[in-house]
């Protein structure tokens, strides 16, 4: 594709030399925390054509420690083959190296 261009006239010997040089000058990547993603779900049936379903996700880091815990309990009703519908409540806490947000 390069060869290509530089025979089109485009990419000529002299802007092929200035995009290498950008590129080899380009900062490096900035530094990606590792981040850790745990979860729990939890589901099944309670009563003909009711279900129930739990689900907690937690998201720690390396440089933030603790930041968040997702929290969903749900309860589900058959409404047709294969088509449940569901309600229920979800709870999103944030934190700050594993102190909750908003807390002196």
């Amino acid at each position: 594709m390069l060869l290509r261009c530089i025979g089109d006239g485009f990419m000529t010997p002299r802007r092929t030399t200035a995009l290498v040089v950008a590129v080899f000058l380009m900062p490096p990547a900035a530094h990606a925390e590792t981040q850790y993603w745990q979860s729990l779900s939890i589901s099944g049936p309670v009563a003909e054509g009711w279900r129930a379903s739990g689900d907690m996700i937690v998201r720690t880091g390396d440089d933030r420690g603790l930041y968040q815990i997702d929290q969903a309990v749900l309860v589900g009703r058959q409404i047709a083959p294969g088509t449940i519908l569901w309600a229920g409540w979800v709870e999103s806490s944030n934190y700050d190296h594993g102190r909750r947000s908003g807390e002196p």
